[in-house]
């Protein structure tokens, strides 16, 4: 079995964890984040701010790692999820 039918097999397993419901309360914080990678020192840089409803921040934390994984289109999560 090759590699992309392994990373597409275990998609599809995760996909179906995913559950889409409305949330039917109101949303006091929310989270974004996101990762830019500096490919020349193998290194992933994540940002992930905290917001209150009032849109202030409430937290930001951010971490730099190594990144191993290469980039396959299609398969960004395994990059840039651990």
């Amino acid at each position: 079995m090759s590699i992309f039918s392994k990373l597409k097999e275990e998609q599809l397993l995760l996909s179906k964890m995913v559950s889409l419901v409305p949330l039917g309360k109101k949303v006091f914080t929310a989270a974004g984040i996101d990762v830019a990678f500096d490919m020349s020192r193998g290194s992933g840089f994540c940002v992930i701010v905290v917001i209150d409803s009032t849109f202030e921040v409430v937290e930001v934390v951010n971490h730099i790692d190594r990144v191993d994984f290469p980039y396959i289109p299609g398969f960004l999560s395994f990059r840039e999820l651990p």
